[in-house]
């Protein structure tokens, strides 16, 4: 038994299964890339109009990345580009393409899929506590609120964090915020008329039906009273209201990766999540120094 089934058990046997009808990866959603281009100035919009991904350039050369099982289409013309291939689940490289000696900060994502009774994927853990959650709610003892930017991070930097993560993630949420507008939302818990003592950001893509774990935080009394649990609830219930098919729970703990990953690993992978550990990149390069820019 290797460690990633040491580490998830059970959930260790959902690891690349064949995607569900419709998955696409939101990072290859066109709307999604030029809303992040928006907001940061070196991405680009990279492909062709059934074929998007991301690009940037870093002094003469351009580099382009996609996230797909299908191969990027070849396209020999353009100024010279390395030519990135995010394989999902495939293994296979098709001749031209060398593999990747990085992998480039992704190695496993989980999502969730919302059908019409997804609570019943949960562990038993889960649904406890969101049982637990929704009493207290029902008894006046808990509430969940609608949170502003400026609301959410002031509650964020109250919060028990790795101080690297406390320090980096407020610019990352306000650039998204920058680029996605309204389709980056905040709740919190509290008790009624108290502070916000945990919170949950997430972003929905609605050209891709998905929505994604942006960022969370839990302090104090909210762990006992499993209000984790209820906002991944609350956050099911408004996807489904959004029409979203897809829960992108992002980043998961795999071998190689930051030992103090497998809390939040462990916690995210209660909640009916298909985990996708994805093979090393691939490489290519496409057209020449005299090519034309784009």
């Amino acid at each position: 038994m290797d460690a990633l089934d040491r580490f998830y058990g059970e959930v260790a046997a959902s690891v690349n299964l064949p995607l569900p009808e419709g998955y696409a990866p939101y990072r290859s959603c066109k709307e999604y890339i030029l809303r992040e281009a928006s907001a940061t100035p070196r991405f680009t919009l990279a492909g062709r109009e059934d074929y998007r991904g991301f690009g940037w350039s870093h002094g003469p050369l351009r580099f382009e990345r996609f996230f797909a099982d299908v191969e990027p289409p070849r396209d020999p013309g353009g100024p010279l580009r390395a030519t990135i291939w995010q394989r999902l689940t495939r293994k296979d490289a098709p001749l031209g393409w060398l593999p990747l000696t990085e992998d480039m900060g992704l190695r496993m994502t989980g999502f969730a899929t919302l059908d019409d009774a997804p609570e019943r994927a949960w562990s038993a853990h889960a649904r406890r506590h969101a049982a637990k959650w929704r009493k207290l709610v029902a008894s006046g003892a808990r509430e969940i609120v609608p949170l502003t930017l400026e609301e959410y991070l002031a509650a964020y930097a109250k919060a028990d964090q790795d101080p690297i993560i406390k320090l980096a993630y407020p610019g990352l949420i306000r650039t998204e915020a920058r680029a996605h507008g309204g389709l980056l939302r905040f709740i919190g818990s509290r008790r009624p008329g108290g502070p916000v003592d945990a919170g949950f950001a997430f972003l929905h893509v609605p050209e891709a039906r998905q929505s994604l774990h942006v960022s969370a935080f839990i302090k104090g009394d909210a762990k006992a009273d499993s209000a984790a649990t209820g906002l991944i609830a609350a956050w099911f219930e408004e996807c489904r209201r959004a029409g979203v098919r897809f829960l992108d729970f992002g980043f998961f703990w795999a071998p190689g990766d930051p030992r103090d990953w497998r809390g939040f690993s462990r916690f995210k992978s209660q909640f009916g999540v298909r985990l996708l550990r994805y093979p090393r990149p691939l490489a290519r390069l496409s057209g020449s120094w005299s090519g034309r820019a784009r």
